[in-house]
């Protein structure tokens, strides 16, 4: 499964009898799936069958979902008819209302009544749930299809990126195994000069010596780090082309190749190598920004 980005747009158009309509997705980033919906009235009655549509298609992120219906419902007089018995009902409401307070109310009028729930009947779409759903659903695939598509395409953007700042955190690596040797030296000649100066003539005892140089030794040894950060390093590039989703995992992985980096930098105790644990954390922070948006 491609890797994929949080980011995504589509939209897709139909026709409910004589009416234009598009369903619009827009997609960010998101801890889990958030769907926020808009839908109009005509199609209100199917938006559980829209939030499972879009759960089953899309694992994680903010979306956007919304519905238009060109037109506008109260001035689409030619595609509906008039319930006069309704009218009638609201008018008497205003009779009685006029009668008690007089000038305080401004009579409604032919629009504000026309405009009143039910007083219009939009014969077109007065179609059951499944009838409405066999309209709206081929489109609303359409846009998913067509938002998944973008945020593959941004996933592929991703991934190109993802790996090249793996590569950087490999040579990092690389050069920090070159300078264990050199680094070993430079902390064995700071420890001789140290005892050197405290001892005075005084000579020190050399098997006494070798044993502080291995404890020395065994706690600047940084080896198990490296050997787990390659390790983290390897299993970031496979999850990115395993079966998704990926974010958590990835961000996973980020924290624990940031425990290495840091103790890494910790047990240097040479500049030279804690400048590239810096560098490291640099690029795992880098890393950790891009991976907030994958899926």
């Amino acid at each position: 499964m491609a890797l994929l980005s949080m980011t995504g747009f589509g939209k897709a158009e139909g026709t409910l009898s004589s009416r234009r309509f598009s369903v619009e997705l827009r997609t960010v980033n998101g801890r889990f799936l958030e769907l926020n919906l808009r839908l109009p009235r005509e199609f209100s009655s199917l938006e559980g069958k829209v939030r499972m549509r879009l759960q089953e298609r899309l694992q994680r992120g903010s979306v956007q979902c919304s519905v238009q219906l060109a037109g506008d419902a109260a001035t689409a007089v030619g595609a509906r008819s008039l319930d006069e018995a309704q009218a009638a009902l609201y008018l008497g409401f205003q009779e009685t209302l006029l009668a008690k307070y007089g000038s305080q109310l401004a009579p409604m009028g032919v629009h504000g009544l026309l405009t009143l729930p039910g007083v219009l009947r939009n014969d077109e779409t007065e179609m059951d749930d499944e009838a409405l759903w066999a309209v709206l659903e081929p489109v609303l695939d359409a846009a998913i299809e067509k938002t998944s598509a973008h945020r593959a395409a941004e996933g592929e953007n991703l991934r190109k990126e993802l790996l090249f700042r793996l590569d950087r955190l490999g040579k990092f690596l690389d050069e920090v195994e070159k300078m264990l040797p050199e680094r070993l030296v430079s902390a064995k000649e700071r420890l001789n000069k140290s005892v050197a100066e405290l001892m005075g003539s005084h000579a020190p005892d050399g098997e006494r010596m070798e044993q502080e140089i291995a404890l020395m030794v065994d706690k600047l040894d940084v080896t198990e780090e490296i050997v787990r950060f390659r390790s983290h390093n390897a299993l970031f590039a496979k999850t990115i082309d395993s079966e998704g989703p990926h974010g958590k995992k990835l961000g996973f992985l980020l924290q624990e190749m940031g425990r290495e980096a840091n103790t890494l930098g910790t047990k240097s105790l040479y500049a030279p190598m804690q400048h590239i644990a810096i560098s490291l954390k640099e690029e795992l922070e880098i890393l950790r920004e891009q991976t907030m948006n994958v899926e």
